[in-house]
């Protein structure tokens, strides 16, 4: 019998107005660093509302709202400068997956020395990070409670990850509430991300009984509440099962990893500046089929979840169903662009392969690509 491994959070708050507790980020530090995005938290009124949390818990934060889709190094750098020069010794997160991987990454040079590339990998950081707090805006990412930051590395022209175990936050709150003015292309695609984050956990062969538990049910909820959330946008109750579910997902991501689809993605968003989620989604049918004969009785249950015969189909269909397009084409991507893509993706999915039952070359994903266009 063989050791198994899951990584948890420390504490998760679901619920009608969870952001409440946002007090709670007192007990673990006196200033932190207030992380958002450049627009959505200040109109909406959130960061107005999560100032005076922290005020009224006796805490002033210092704010930093430049974060960008996809951000890149430098602006990680710029927030955990504005932190250093404030002596800010806690970092809160609020936003979708970008707010939140930036908020981890500063939290990382907050206790250690830039730059930021050092930490790229598994486990590389000299100190662990400051403590950090997540309030998560889309059902996707699941970064509220993950191990991992994405960062963009414009030397590289790539996405890097940060992975390691302090780096999960000390409090996640999930509030459903927040997600209600996402629109619906935007609700459908990060709620593919975190479909996608459960489809290939469960295939990883990093998994375990405990991350496929996680998976599955990810997977069924996803599977019932992500179309359903389209038709009826602010019904709180969907919109709750996609944050759980998202959730869920990164939960088991933690312990078992993506496999090839992730990778494959980060290609696409480097390359088309296409969204992360969207990304995920245009690739997944056609990444799962090209390698369901590894994975037989598991592919079989994928079907089942999604009332289908055949995984491509079945996928092809619920992407449908979301407003998705079904191929590369659709998406503005041009064939000749294939071979680069490629070469890119036989790069991304590097890392990957540990968690793959077979090796990939670079004419696997240019079948695949071909497949998708």
């Amino acid at each position: 019998m063989s050791d198994t491994l899951f990584y948890m959070p420390g504490r998760v708050i679901a619920g009608q107005d969870a952001l409440n507790h946002l007090a709670r980020a007192a007990e673990f530090g006196k200033k932190p660093l207030l992380i958002t995005g450049k627009s959505f938290a200040r109109q909406s009124g959130l960061l107005a509302r999560a100032q005076k949390l922290l005020a009224d818990a006796g805490v002033q934060s210092v704010l930093f709202d430049q974060v960008e889709p996809d951000p890149a190094i430098p602006t990680v750098q710029a927030a955990a400068n504005l932190g250093r020069n404030n002596n800010c010794d806690l970092v809160v997160g609020i936003g979708g997956g970008s707010a939140m991987d930036v908020a981890k990454a500063a939290a990382v040079l907050l206790r250690n020395p830039s730059p930021l590339n050092r930490y790229f990998g598994q486990e590389k950081l000299d100190r662990p990070a400051a403590p950090i707090v997540c309030v998560p805006t889309t059902a996707g990412t699941a970064s509220e409670v993950t191990r991992y930051a994405v960062i963009v590395d414009p030397q590289a022209n790539a996405k890097k990850t940060i992975a390691a175990e302090s780096i999960i936050p000390r409090l996640a709150l999930l509030d459903a509430q927040l997600t209600i003015a996402l629109p619906p292309d935007l609700t459908a695609q990060t709620g593919m991300d975190a479909f996608s984050h459960a489809l290939e956990a469960y295939l990883s062969t990093a998994g375990n009984l405990l991350s496929d538990a996680f998976c599955l049910q990810a997977l069924q909820m996803i599977a019932h509440a992500l179309p359903a959330v389209l038709a009826e946008a602010k019904n709180i109750n969907l919109r709750h099962e996609m944050l759980l579910a998202s959730t869920l997902a990164g939960l088991a991501l933690n312990t078992a990893g993506t496999i090839i689809n992730h990778g494959m993605a980060y290609t696409l968003t480097i390359r088309y500046g296409i969204g992360h989620g969207l990304a995920n989604a245009l690739l997944l049918p056609y990444t799962i089929a090209y390698i369901a004969d590894d994975y037989p009785k598991k592919i079989s249950r994928l079907c089942r979840i999604l009332d289908c015969e055949d995984i491509e189909i079945g996928l092809l269909d619920f992407n449908q169903r979301l407003n998705i397009p079904t191929s590369l084409s659709e998406a503005a991507i041009l064939q000749d662009d294939l071979p680069a893509l490629a070469q890119s993706c036989h790069l991304n999915c590097a890392r990957a392969m540990p968690r793959m039952k077979r090796r990939m070359d670079l004419h696997d994903y240019s079948q695949i690509l071909q497949r998708a266009f």
